[in-house]
Formats: structure tokens, C-alpha cells, sequence
């Protein structure tokens, strides 16, 4: 109900809010836009919690999942750092298992892929 309210969701808050401001504080261009990217799209995510369609919301969820992953791909492409290789690669690895688990868009009745 008020998952956003729970003692680990709300470290898992604090964390990134410290590490996007971090980022942004001590980092150069490409550390301060990953980092507005990352808490825009996690903003989104936050919001897209309350629409109260389940099929919606995991279609909403895999839409933010793939423009987080294009805009880290493209800061990756334009900046050639180590840590947008593996922030991409991570991203991937979270997009596909969001894809997977939510590919029956319109099905809510039948179980996990695997």
C-alpha cells in the first residue's frame, strides 16, 4: 500500500539521492547528466507506482527501462567512459530481465517465464 514509506525502500532513496549528488557535485558533464537521467527516470518510476492498472504500469516500467538504457547508451557512445560501459551493460541486464518477466503485457493470470 505505502511501499514507498518502508525503512528499505526509503536507504534505497537516500542512496541514490547521495550518489546522484555526488555525482553531480564532484563529477565532470558526463558523471552530472548520468546522473540527472538516472534520478529523472527513477522519479518516473516512482510516479508510474501509483497508476492502479497492473498492465499499464508494467508497460510503463519497461518504457522507462528503455529510455534509461538509450540514454546511457548514447552518454556511453559520446563520452567513452568505463563506468557508462558498465552502467549500460547493467542496464541491459535490467531491461531484459523486466522484458521477460513482463512480456504477457496484456496476461496477468499465467505465472513467470521460468
Amino acid at each position: 500500500m505505502l511501499s514507498h514509506l518502508q525503512p528499505l525502500v526509503l536507504f534505497g532513496w537516500l542512496l541514490l539521492a547521495t550518489t546522484c549528488f555526488v555525482a553531480w557535485r564532484c563529477g565532470g558533464r558526463p558523471e552530472r547528466s548520468g546522473a540527472a537521467l538516472v534520478l529523472a527516470i527513477t522519479l518516473g518510476f516512482a510516479l508510474a507506482g501509483s497508476i492502479t492498472d497492473k498492465s499499464v504500469t508494467r508497460a510503463v516500467y519497461l518504457l522507462l527501462d528503455g529510455v534509461l538504457a538509450l540514454g546511457l547508451l548514447m552518454l556511453a557512445v559520446r563520452h567513452a567512459t568505463r563506468w557508462l560501459g558498465v552502467a549500460v551493460l547493467l542496464q541491459g541486464v535490467q531491461f531484459s530481465l523486466h522484458a521477460s518477466i513482463s512480456w504477457p503485457l496484456g496476461n496477468t493470470t499465467t505465472s513467470t517465464p521460468w
